[in-house]
């Protein structure tokens, strides 16, 4: 088994790909995530089972590392509420148009108007994953507004490069 000073255990989950046997705390999100390291497919559409290599989880550690301190700073997490809430409105009329179960409360309307009350219905993420080239992917699957999409919110050198549902924006089935 292979482990890192900084992620602990390197375990294996069949369709998932590898994880962190630690669990990281993303600031401004509620709960300690878990973090996929790597793609979980290669280029065929097989699941990868070889493990990172330690200069890998290296790279990974210090993609981890700029992350947490840069969402700390502000800066990201305004970056994160502005594209997400920016998504909400493209798609607002088809979510008014349709039961949303909420907090266990079927809301027929929402009327969200500012970026920081958006953020409330986003902030339960189960897992990021850390890509090459200083990727990370947030997976929002229990997003209130889209429970059964999801969010997926992708970050590249620290800059919001993608929002969508959580599906497309990984590509899970174009792999």
């Amino acid at each position: 088994m292979t482990e890192h000073g900084y992620f602990g255990k390197i375990v294996y989950e069949d369709i998932f790909g590898f994880f962190a046997e630690y669990r990281f705390l993303i600031p401004y999100f509620d709960e300690e995530v878990l973090v996929y390291l790597g793609e979980q497919y290669d280029d065929d559409g097989n699941c990868i089972d070889i493990p990172p290599t330690q200069e890998k989880l290296d790279e990974f550690a210090t993609t981890l590392e700029n992350f947490l301190w840069e969402i700390g700073t502000g800066e990201l997490i305004n970056d994160i509420q502005k594209c997400a809430f920016e998504r909400y409105l493209e798609y607002q009329d088809e979510i008014m148009n349709s039961p949303i179960t909420v907090s266990d409360t079927i809301h027929s309307q929402l009327k969200i108007g500012k970026k920081e009350h958006h953020f409330e219905y986003m902030k339960e993420i189960e897992d990021i994953r850390i890509l090459d080239n200083n990727k990370v992917e947030i997976y929002c699957r229990y997003y209130g507004l889209d429970k059964w999409n999801g969010l997926g919110i992708e970050i590249t050198d620290n800059k919001v490069t993608g929002v969508g549902d959580w599906w497309t924006l990984h590509n899970w089935f174009n792999n």
